[in-house]
């Protein structure tokens, strides 16, 4: 078979993570003869494809050329691309692939905003327009789509009931990897955090977007301050942010591959407040490493973490500096949870998801594109 992949727009983060993954799946198969990968040209993201003599990359520097050009691709580039290759089937990491392009058709949606009212609110007038854009896209997307993939339980009931699809054409693919991307070569680097002692340093790896509920950690910082003096916050954002000015808070920058690594492994807590995810990869890379997480109480979390983290109301930045200060004043329970996300992790991560997916797309190339539930 020869599959396709359309990463465009991928250019680090978790999409990095789970493209990776799904790469290493198709090279696993023997009945996966070809992939060939749409990308963002390399200048233009901070991760290279795992090799492979089954790999055709095909930069499309043009999809990048602002939001026209990536509305051109993914209206009419993606399908002509895709049909030049012959390909047997295309997997769309974006979450949009309009019109029929191959035999076998997925679309895996790995955005959660365009499904959160919760979440949009913190957002602009624009981002709004631009997600119920990105909503009709992916209906039409989704009305031919032999498969549907989302990456939790609850991602899979939002994306049915938001687009008006029965349930059982989504597919669950948990963000459970091997340890990608985190023994690449080092970007950017933890070493503040060891000015720190041990046993003070708080975490947050992700971006500054602002559904991701920053504020609610800045606020809860002093308490925690008070009760743990000189615990500190190390965020994987740019110092210049506003919120990073604030005291005990420290930008550590954009990390990948193996300072990123250790970072979990220098941190006391993870924290996120994060009000959505579709599939939160630094949740599963934390409780893989070792890291307690204490999680905003949302869906997301939960489907991931289970009993393996503390939760707090995301609202309420003294519920959050209440679990801080318990965690933190007691090594016991962070053993005690570390342990509990490290079982989870080994668990998940031995059924390979992405295998998984793999073999449907396979099983519906054996049916002649037929087979549409699962």
């Amino acid at each position: 078979m020869h599959l396709g992949l359309d990463a465009v727009g991928v250019k680090h983060g978790g999409g990095a993570v789970i493209l990776a993954d799904l790469l290493g799946a198709a090279y696993r198969s023997r009945a996966v003869t070809q992939v060939s990968v749409f990308c963002t040209p390399r200048s233009l993201r901070r991760f290279d494809f795992p090799e492979s003599e089954k790999l055709q990359m095909v930069e499309k520097k043009s999809a990048e050329d602002g939001r026209t050009g990536r509305m051109r691709w993914l209206l009419h580039g993606q399908a002509a691309a895709a049909r030049a290759l012959r390909l047997d089937a295309l997997i769309s990491m974006g979450g949009i692939a309009v019109g029929r392009s191959a035999a076998i058709k997925v679309v895996f949606i790995q955005q959660s905003l365009p499904f959160c009212a919760e979440a949009l609110s913190r957002c602009g007038r624009g981002t709004d327009i631009r997600m119920a854009v990105m909503r009709r896209l992916m209906k039409a997307s989704c009305s031919d789509a032999d498969l549907i993939v989302a990456q939790t339980p609850t991602m899979a009931t939002w994306v049915a009931e938001g687009l008006g699809l029965q349930r059982k054409r989504v597919q669950v693919v948990l963000p459970w990897v091997n340890g990608i991307g985190l023994d690449e070569e080092q970007d950017g680097s933890a070493d503040a955090m060891l000015s720190v002692p041990r046993g003070k340093r708080l975490l947050y790896v992700g971006n500054a977007s602002p559904y991701k509920n920053l504020k609610c950690l800045i606020d809860a910082l002093p308490a925690i301050r008070r009760h743990v003096p000189g615990a500190t916050l190390f965020m994987t954002c740019a110092a210049d942010l506003p919120l990073c000015q604030a005291e005990g808070v420290v930008a550590l920058g954009y990390l990948g591959g193996k300072s990123l690594r250790a970072a979990y492994g220098h941190a006391t807590l993870f924290i996120t407040a994060s009000l959505v995810e579709s599939g939160n990869v630094v949740l599963t890379e934390a409780m893989s490493l070792g890291t307690p997480i204490i999680a905003a109480a949302r869906p997301y979390a939960r489907d991931l973490c289970g009993a393996a983290a503390t939760y707090f109301d995301p609202y309420n930045p003294e519920a959050l500096a209440a679990c801080a200060i318990d965690l933190l004043k007691d090594e016991e329970k962070r053993r005690t949870q570390a342990r509990l996300g490290t079982e989870m992790a080994a668990r998940y991560r031995n059924s390979r998801p992405s295998d998984g997916l793999i073999e449907t797309v396979l099983m519906m190339a054996g049916n002649n594109g037929q087979y549409k539930s699962v």
